[in-house]
């Protein structure tokens, strides 16, 4: 019996997080699994600290975050490959469509030679998730977020 509950869980668990399992740990991928750990992409060069306006990285860190929360970001996760190689890349972009809960609704495509990106929506009781996937040779990746924001609901019309 607690075989097949495990097994069970296993195979109830987010496509998105199998997904990021198997990607997190490759070289140059960036994880995050919540807005908590923001401060990876800091670390990974990804905000540019003016000194005009914030005195350390950290300043400007919390900063970012306290945006995402009065904008009402609830929680966030990415998987960034953006450093990795080129057959990393592209095992992701094989693997990302069938990562992609059934609950997501697709929203928008844009696309051209060299990737594109898809936004997808899930419409919750008192919150919307975005789900954002690039696929491309030099971005690739996605990014989930999860607000309570109503000016996000009125412009995807939830309301």
């Amino acid at each position: 019996v607690l075989l097949l509950l495990l097994v069970a869980a296993v195979t109830k668990a987010d496509g998105l997080d199998r997904l990021a399992s198997k990607f997190k740990e490759k070289e140059g991928a960036l994880y995050m699994a919540s807005i908590e750990e923001i401060d990876k992409l800091e670390k990974a060069g990804y905000f540019k600290v003016r000194k005009k306006r914030c005195e350390d990285k950290e300043d400007a860190v919390n900063r970012f975050v306290e945006k995402l929360n009065d904008k009402g970001v609830k929680d966030a996760r990415a998987l960034i490959l953006d450093d990795c190689t080129c057959d990393a890349k592209q095992r992701f972009i094989k693997k990302i469509d069938d990562a992609i809960p059934g609950s997501y609704e697709s929203f928008i495509r844009l696309g051209g030679d060299d990737g594109n990106f898809r936004v997808y929506v899930k419409k919750m009781d008192e919150s919307v998730k975005l789900l954002c996937i690039i696929t491309g040779n030099a971005r690739c990746g996605f990014f989930e977020i999860e607000s309570d924001n109503s000016l996000l609901n009125s412009m995807l019309n939830f309301d």
